[in-house]
Parts: C-alpha cells; structure tokens; sequence
C-alpha cells in the first residue's frame, strides 16, 4: 500500500483514516476522537499513545487538534506502508 491513503483503498484502518480526515476538516472533534480510541485499541507503542493524547486533545485543547492530527496521520500511513512492504499480497 502506498504511504498516501486514497479513497481507493478499502482496509478498516485507511477508511478511519478517512473517515477521521473528514472529521477533522469539519471540526467533529467527537468523531475524531471515537476514531482514534478504536485505531490506538489496535496499535502498539508508541502509535498507541499518539492516538489517545489525540484523543485528549479533542476532548480539552480543540486548538491543537489539527495539527495533532496531521502528525500521527502521517506516523499511521507510513505505519501502513511498512506493513504492505513487509506483506506483499
């Protein structure tokens, strides 16, 4: 899988991935968060804990949502990338 998440790809992560995205463009924190505590239920460190200080960030410091966000977006497609590279189908 490419590093770059297009709404091609169909695995349950890239589509929280997306659906996540979306969220953050129209400022649903909440749904950023639920989104973020079921990707860290399925990630290890220090993924894991990237995702639920994002999750804190959505529910006390909206103003760095976004670029909290941006971050670990990042961290979790190369994270999908890696796991393609190693998986060939």
């Amino acid at each position: 899988m490419p590093a770059h998440v297009t709404e091609n790809d169909h695995t349950p992560m890239t589509a929280l991935l997306l659906v996540s995205d979306r969220a953050c463009e129209e400022g649903d924190l909440g749904t950023l968060a639920h989104n973020a505590e079921m990707l860290a239920c399925c990630l290890a460190e220090p993924l894991r804990l990237e995702l639920l200080d994002l999750v804190h960030c959505c529910r006390e410091d909206g103003e760095r949502v976004a670029s909290q966000w941006a971050v670990v977006r990042e961290h979790l497609r190369a994270r999908l990338a890696a796991v393609a590279i190693a998986m060939p189908c």
